[in-house]
């Protein structure tokens, strides 16, 4: 089974979107004059770097993720440790994953009685491949000196059939020498910063430059620690939960129960509680100024909007933006700007530390959340559908109907 990991594509929507859009390959770059020497001696920088990576007993590391695109500028990180050949933990967003005695284990936050199991079968970096859909590079490292697959992995994949272009000795921001790696690819170029003397990895820039696609930066900063263990040790104990075989199931399902109360700011600064709301059919539809579906699906909630003001039935909506990843007077400042631009008739509430997300446990964006009178989940629609205006009028009148209005 190959599964997601959430924090991954909540960050790489920003690259994917427009990329999608493309429908002619990427134009190549004039080719450059390349140093076959300095090559050379770039591919034994990284290939000594690999045995660092294999040589070490333990390793923690956090990289923090920066993805500069024409929407702002997102930021979110990712936790690894790796002990041995076997243990790993990663941990992103509201989800960790653990590996550990031929198994690998999935918890969500907020999910306290369940806990998803996997087998490891061949090699870790391999199996973590299959099973969450890509491998952190620490752990590829240490299984691999393929110039092509570290390459891939030290980039995350964001720089398609990357190559070493050039090699020169740099400065990092600490003023300790690094050896600066050159970049190349169909879609853009980059660089890789080795630290010259421990041969760990520090930074990854990528800069996408594709035909009929606005040019993005992403920069991957790794703080890495080499050490005899870690901690906490990498364990995993199910307790008294569930064991299940799928991330689906750790998915929390609101539909029929009662709806996550919450109080949140509008962007005039007023605020709006849930539970207050009883007696109407509340629409939340959970957005952020960066997922490109999001934006197709707004005009289309704006639509239903208006329909649901017309129409004088007891009907709320709003828009609730989530997942910024930016300090909370630029996400106030973006927001309020995207708002004031499109015109939208219904408000949207501002959850700056997307502790009402979490209640809802919903993991990919838009995501729609019929509430009905009684408070409770009446139905939840996620993606874009071009149909919405018309799924959320009959939701409405369902919602009613079943509460005797």
């Amino acid at each position: 089974m190959r599964v997601a990991v959430a924090g991954c594509i909540v960050l790489c929507a920003a690259l994917a979107s427009p990329l999608v859009a493309q429908e002619t390959p990427p134009e190549a770059a004039p080719a450059k004059p390349v140093d076959a020497e300095a090559v050379k001696k770039a591919e034994g920088v990284l290939k000594d770097s690999a045995k660092a990576y294999a040589s070490a007993k333990a390793i923690s590391d956090t990289i923090t993720f920066t993805a500069k695109t024409p929407d702002g500028e997102q930021k979110q990180q990712m936790n690894v440790a790796v002990q041995g050949s076997d243990h790993a933990r990663l941990a992103v967003d509201d989800m960790t994953f653990t590996a550990v005695g031929g198994s690998l284990y999935a918890e969500r936050k907020g999910i306290d009685d369940k806990f998803a199991q996997f087998t490891v079968e061949g090699d870790l970096a391999t199996a973590l491949g299959g099973e969450i859909g890509f491998a952190p590079p620490q752990i590829v490292a240490r299984s691999t000196d393929d110039i092509a697959r570290l390459l891939e992995a030290w980039t995350f994949g964001m720089l398609p059939t990357p190559a070493i272009s050039g090699h020169a000795m740099g400065k990092s921001e600490a003023g300790e020498a690094v050896h600066q790696i050159a970049l190349s690819s169909p879609a853009g170029d980059g660089e890789l910063h080795i630290n010259a003397d421990s041969l760990l990895v520090e930074k990854a820039t990528i800069r996408m430059k594709m035909t009929g696609a606005p040019e993005m930066s992403f920069t991957l900063a790794y703080a890495p620690k080499i050490s005899d263990s870690v901690s906490p040790a990498i364990a995993f104990e199910p307790g008294s939960r569930q064991k299940v075989s799928s991330l689906d199931e750790l998915k929390i399902d609101l539909t029929g129960k009662a709806a996550p109360d919450f109080t949140l700011e509008t962007l005039d600064g007023s605020k709006v509680t849930l539970s207050e709301l009883k007696g109407n059919v509340v629409i939340l539809d959970f957005w952020a100024t960066w997922c490109g579906p999001c934006k197709m699906a707004l005009p289309k909630l704006n639509d239903f909007a208006k329909w649901a003001k017309d129409s004088g039935k007891p009907v709320k909506v709003y828009a609730v933006d989530v997942w910024e990843r930016t300090k909370p007077e630029e996400t106030k400042k973006a927001v309020s700007e995207f708002w004031s631009k499109n015109g939208y008739v219904m408000p949207t509430l501002l959850d700056l530390n997307s502790e009402t997300a979490s209640k809802y446990g919903y993991d990919a964006i838009p995501t729609t959340v019929v509430v009905g009178p009684d408070g409770k989940v009446f139905a939840v629609h996620t993606g874009f559908n071009p149909e919405m205006a018309d799924e959320l009028k009959k939701n409405v009148e369902e919602a009613l109907a079943a509460a005797g209005k």
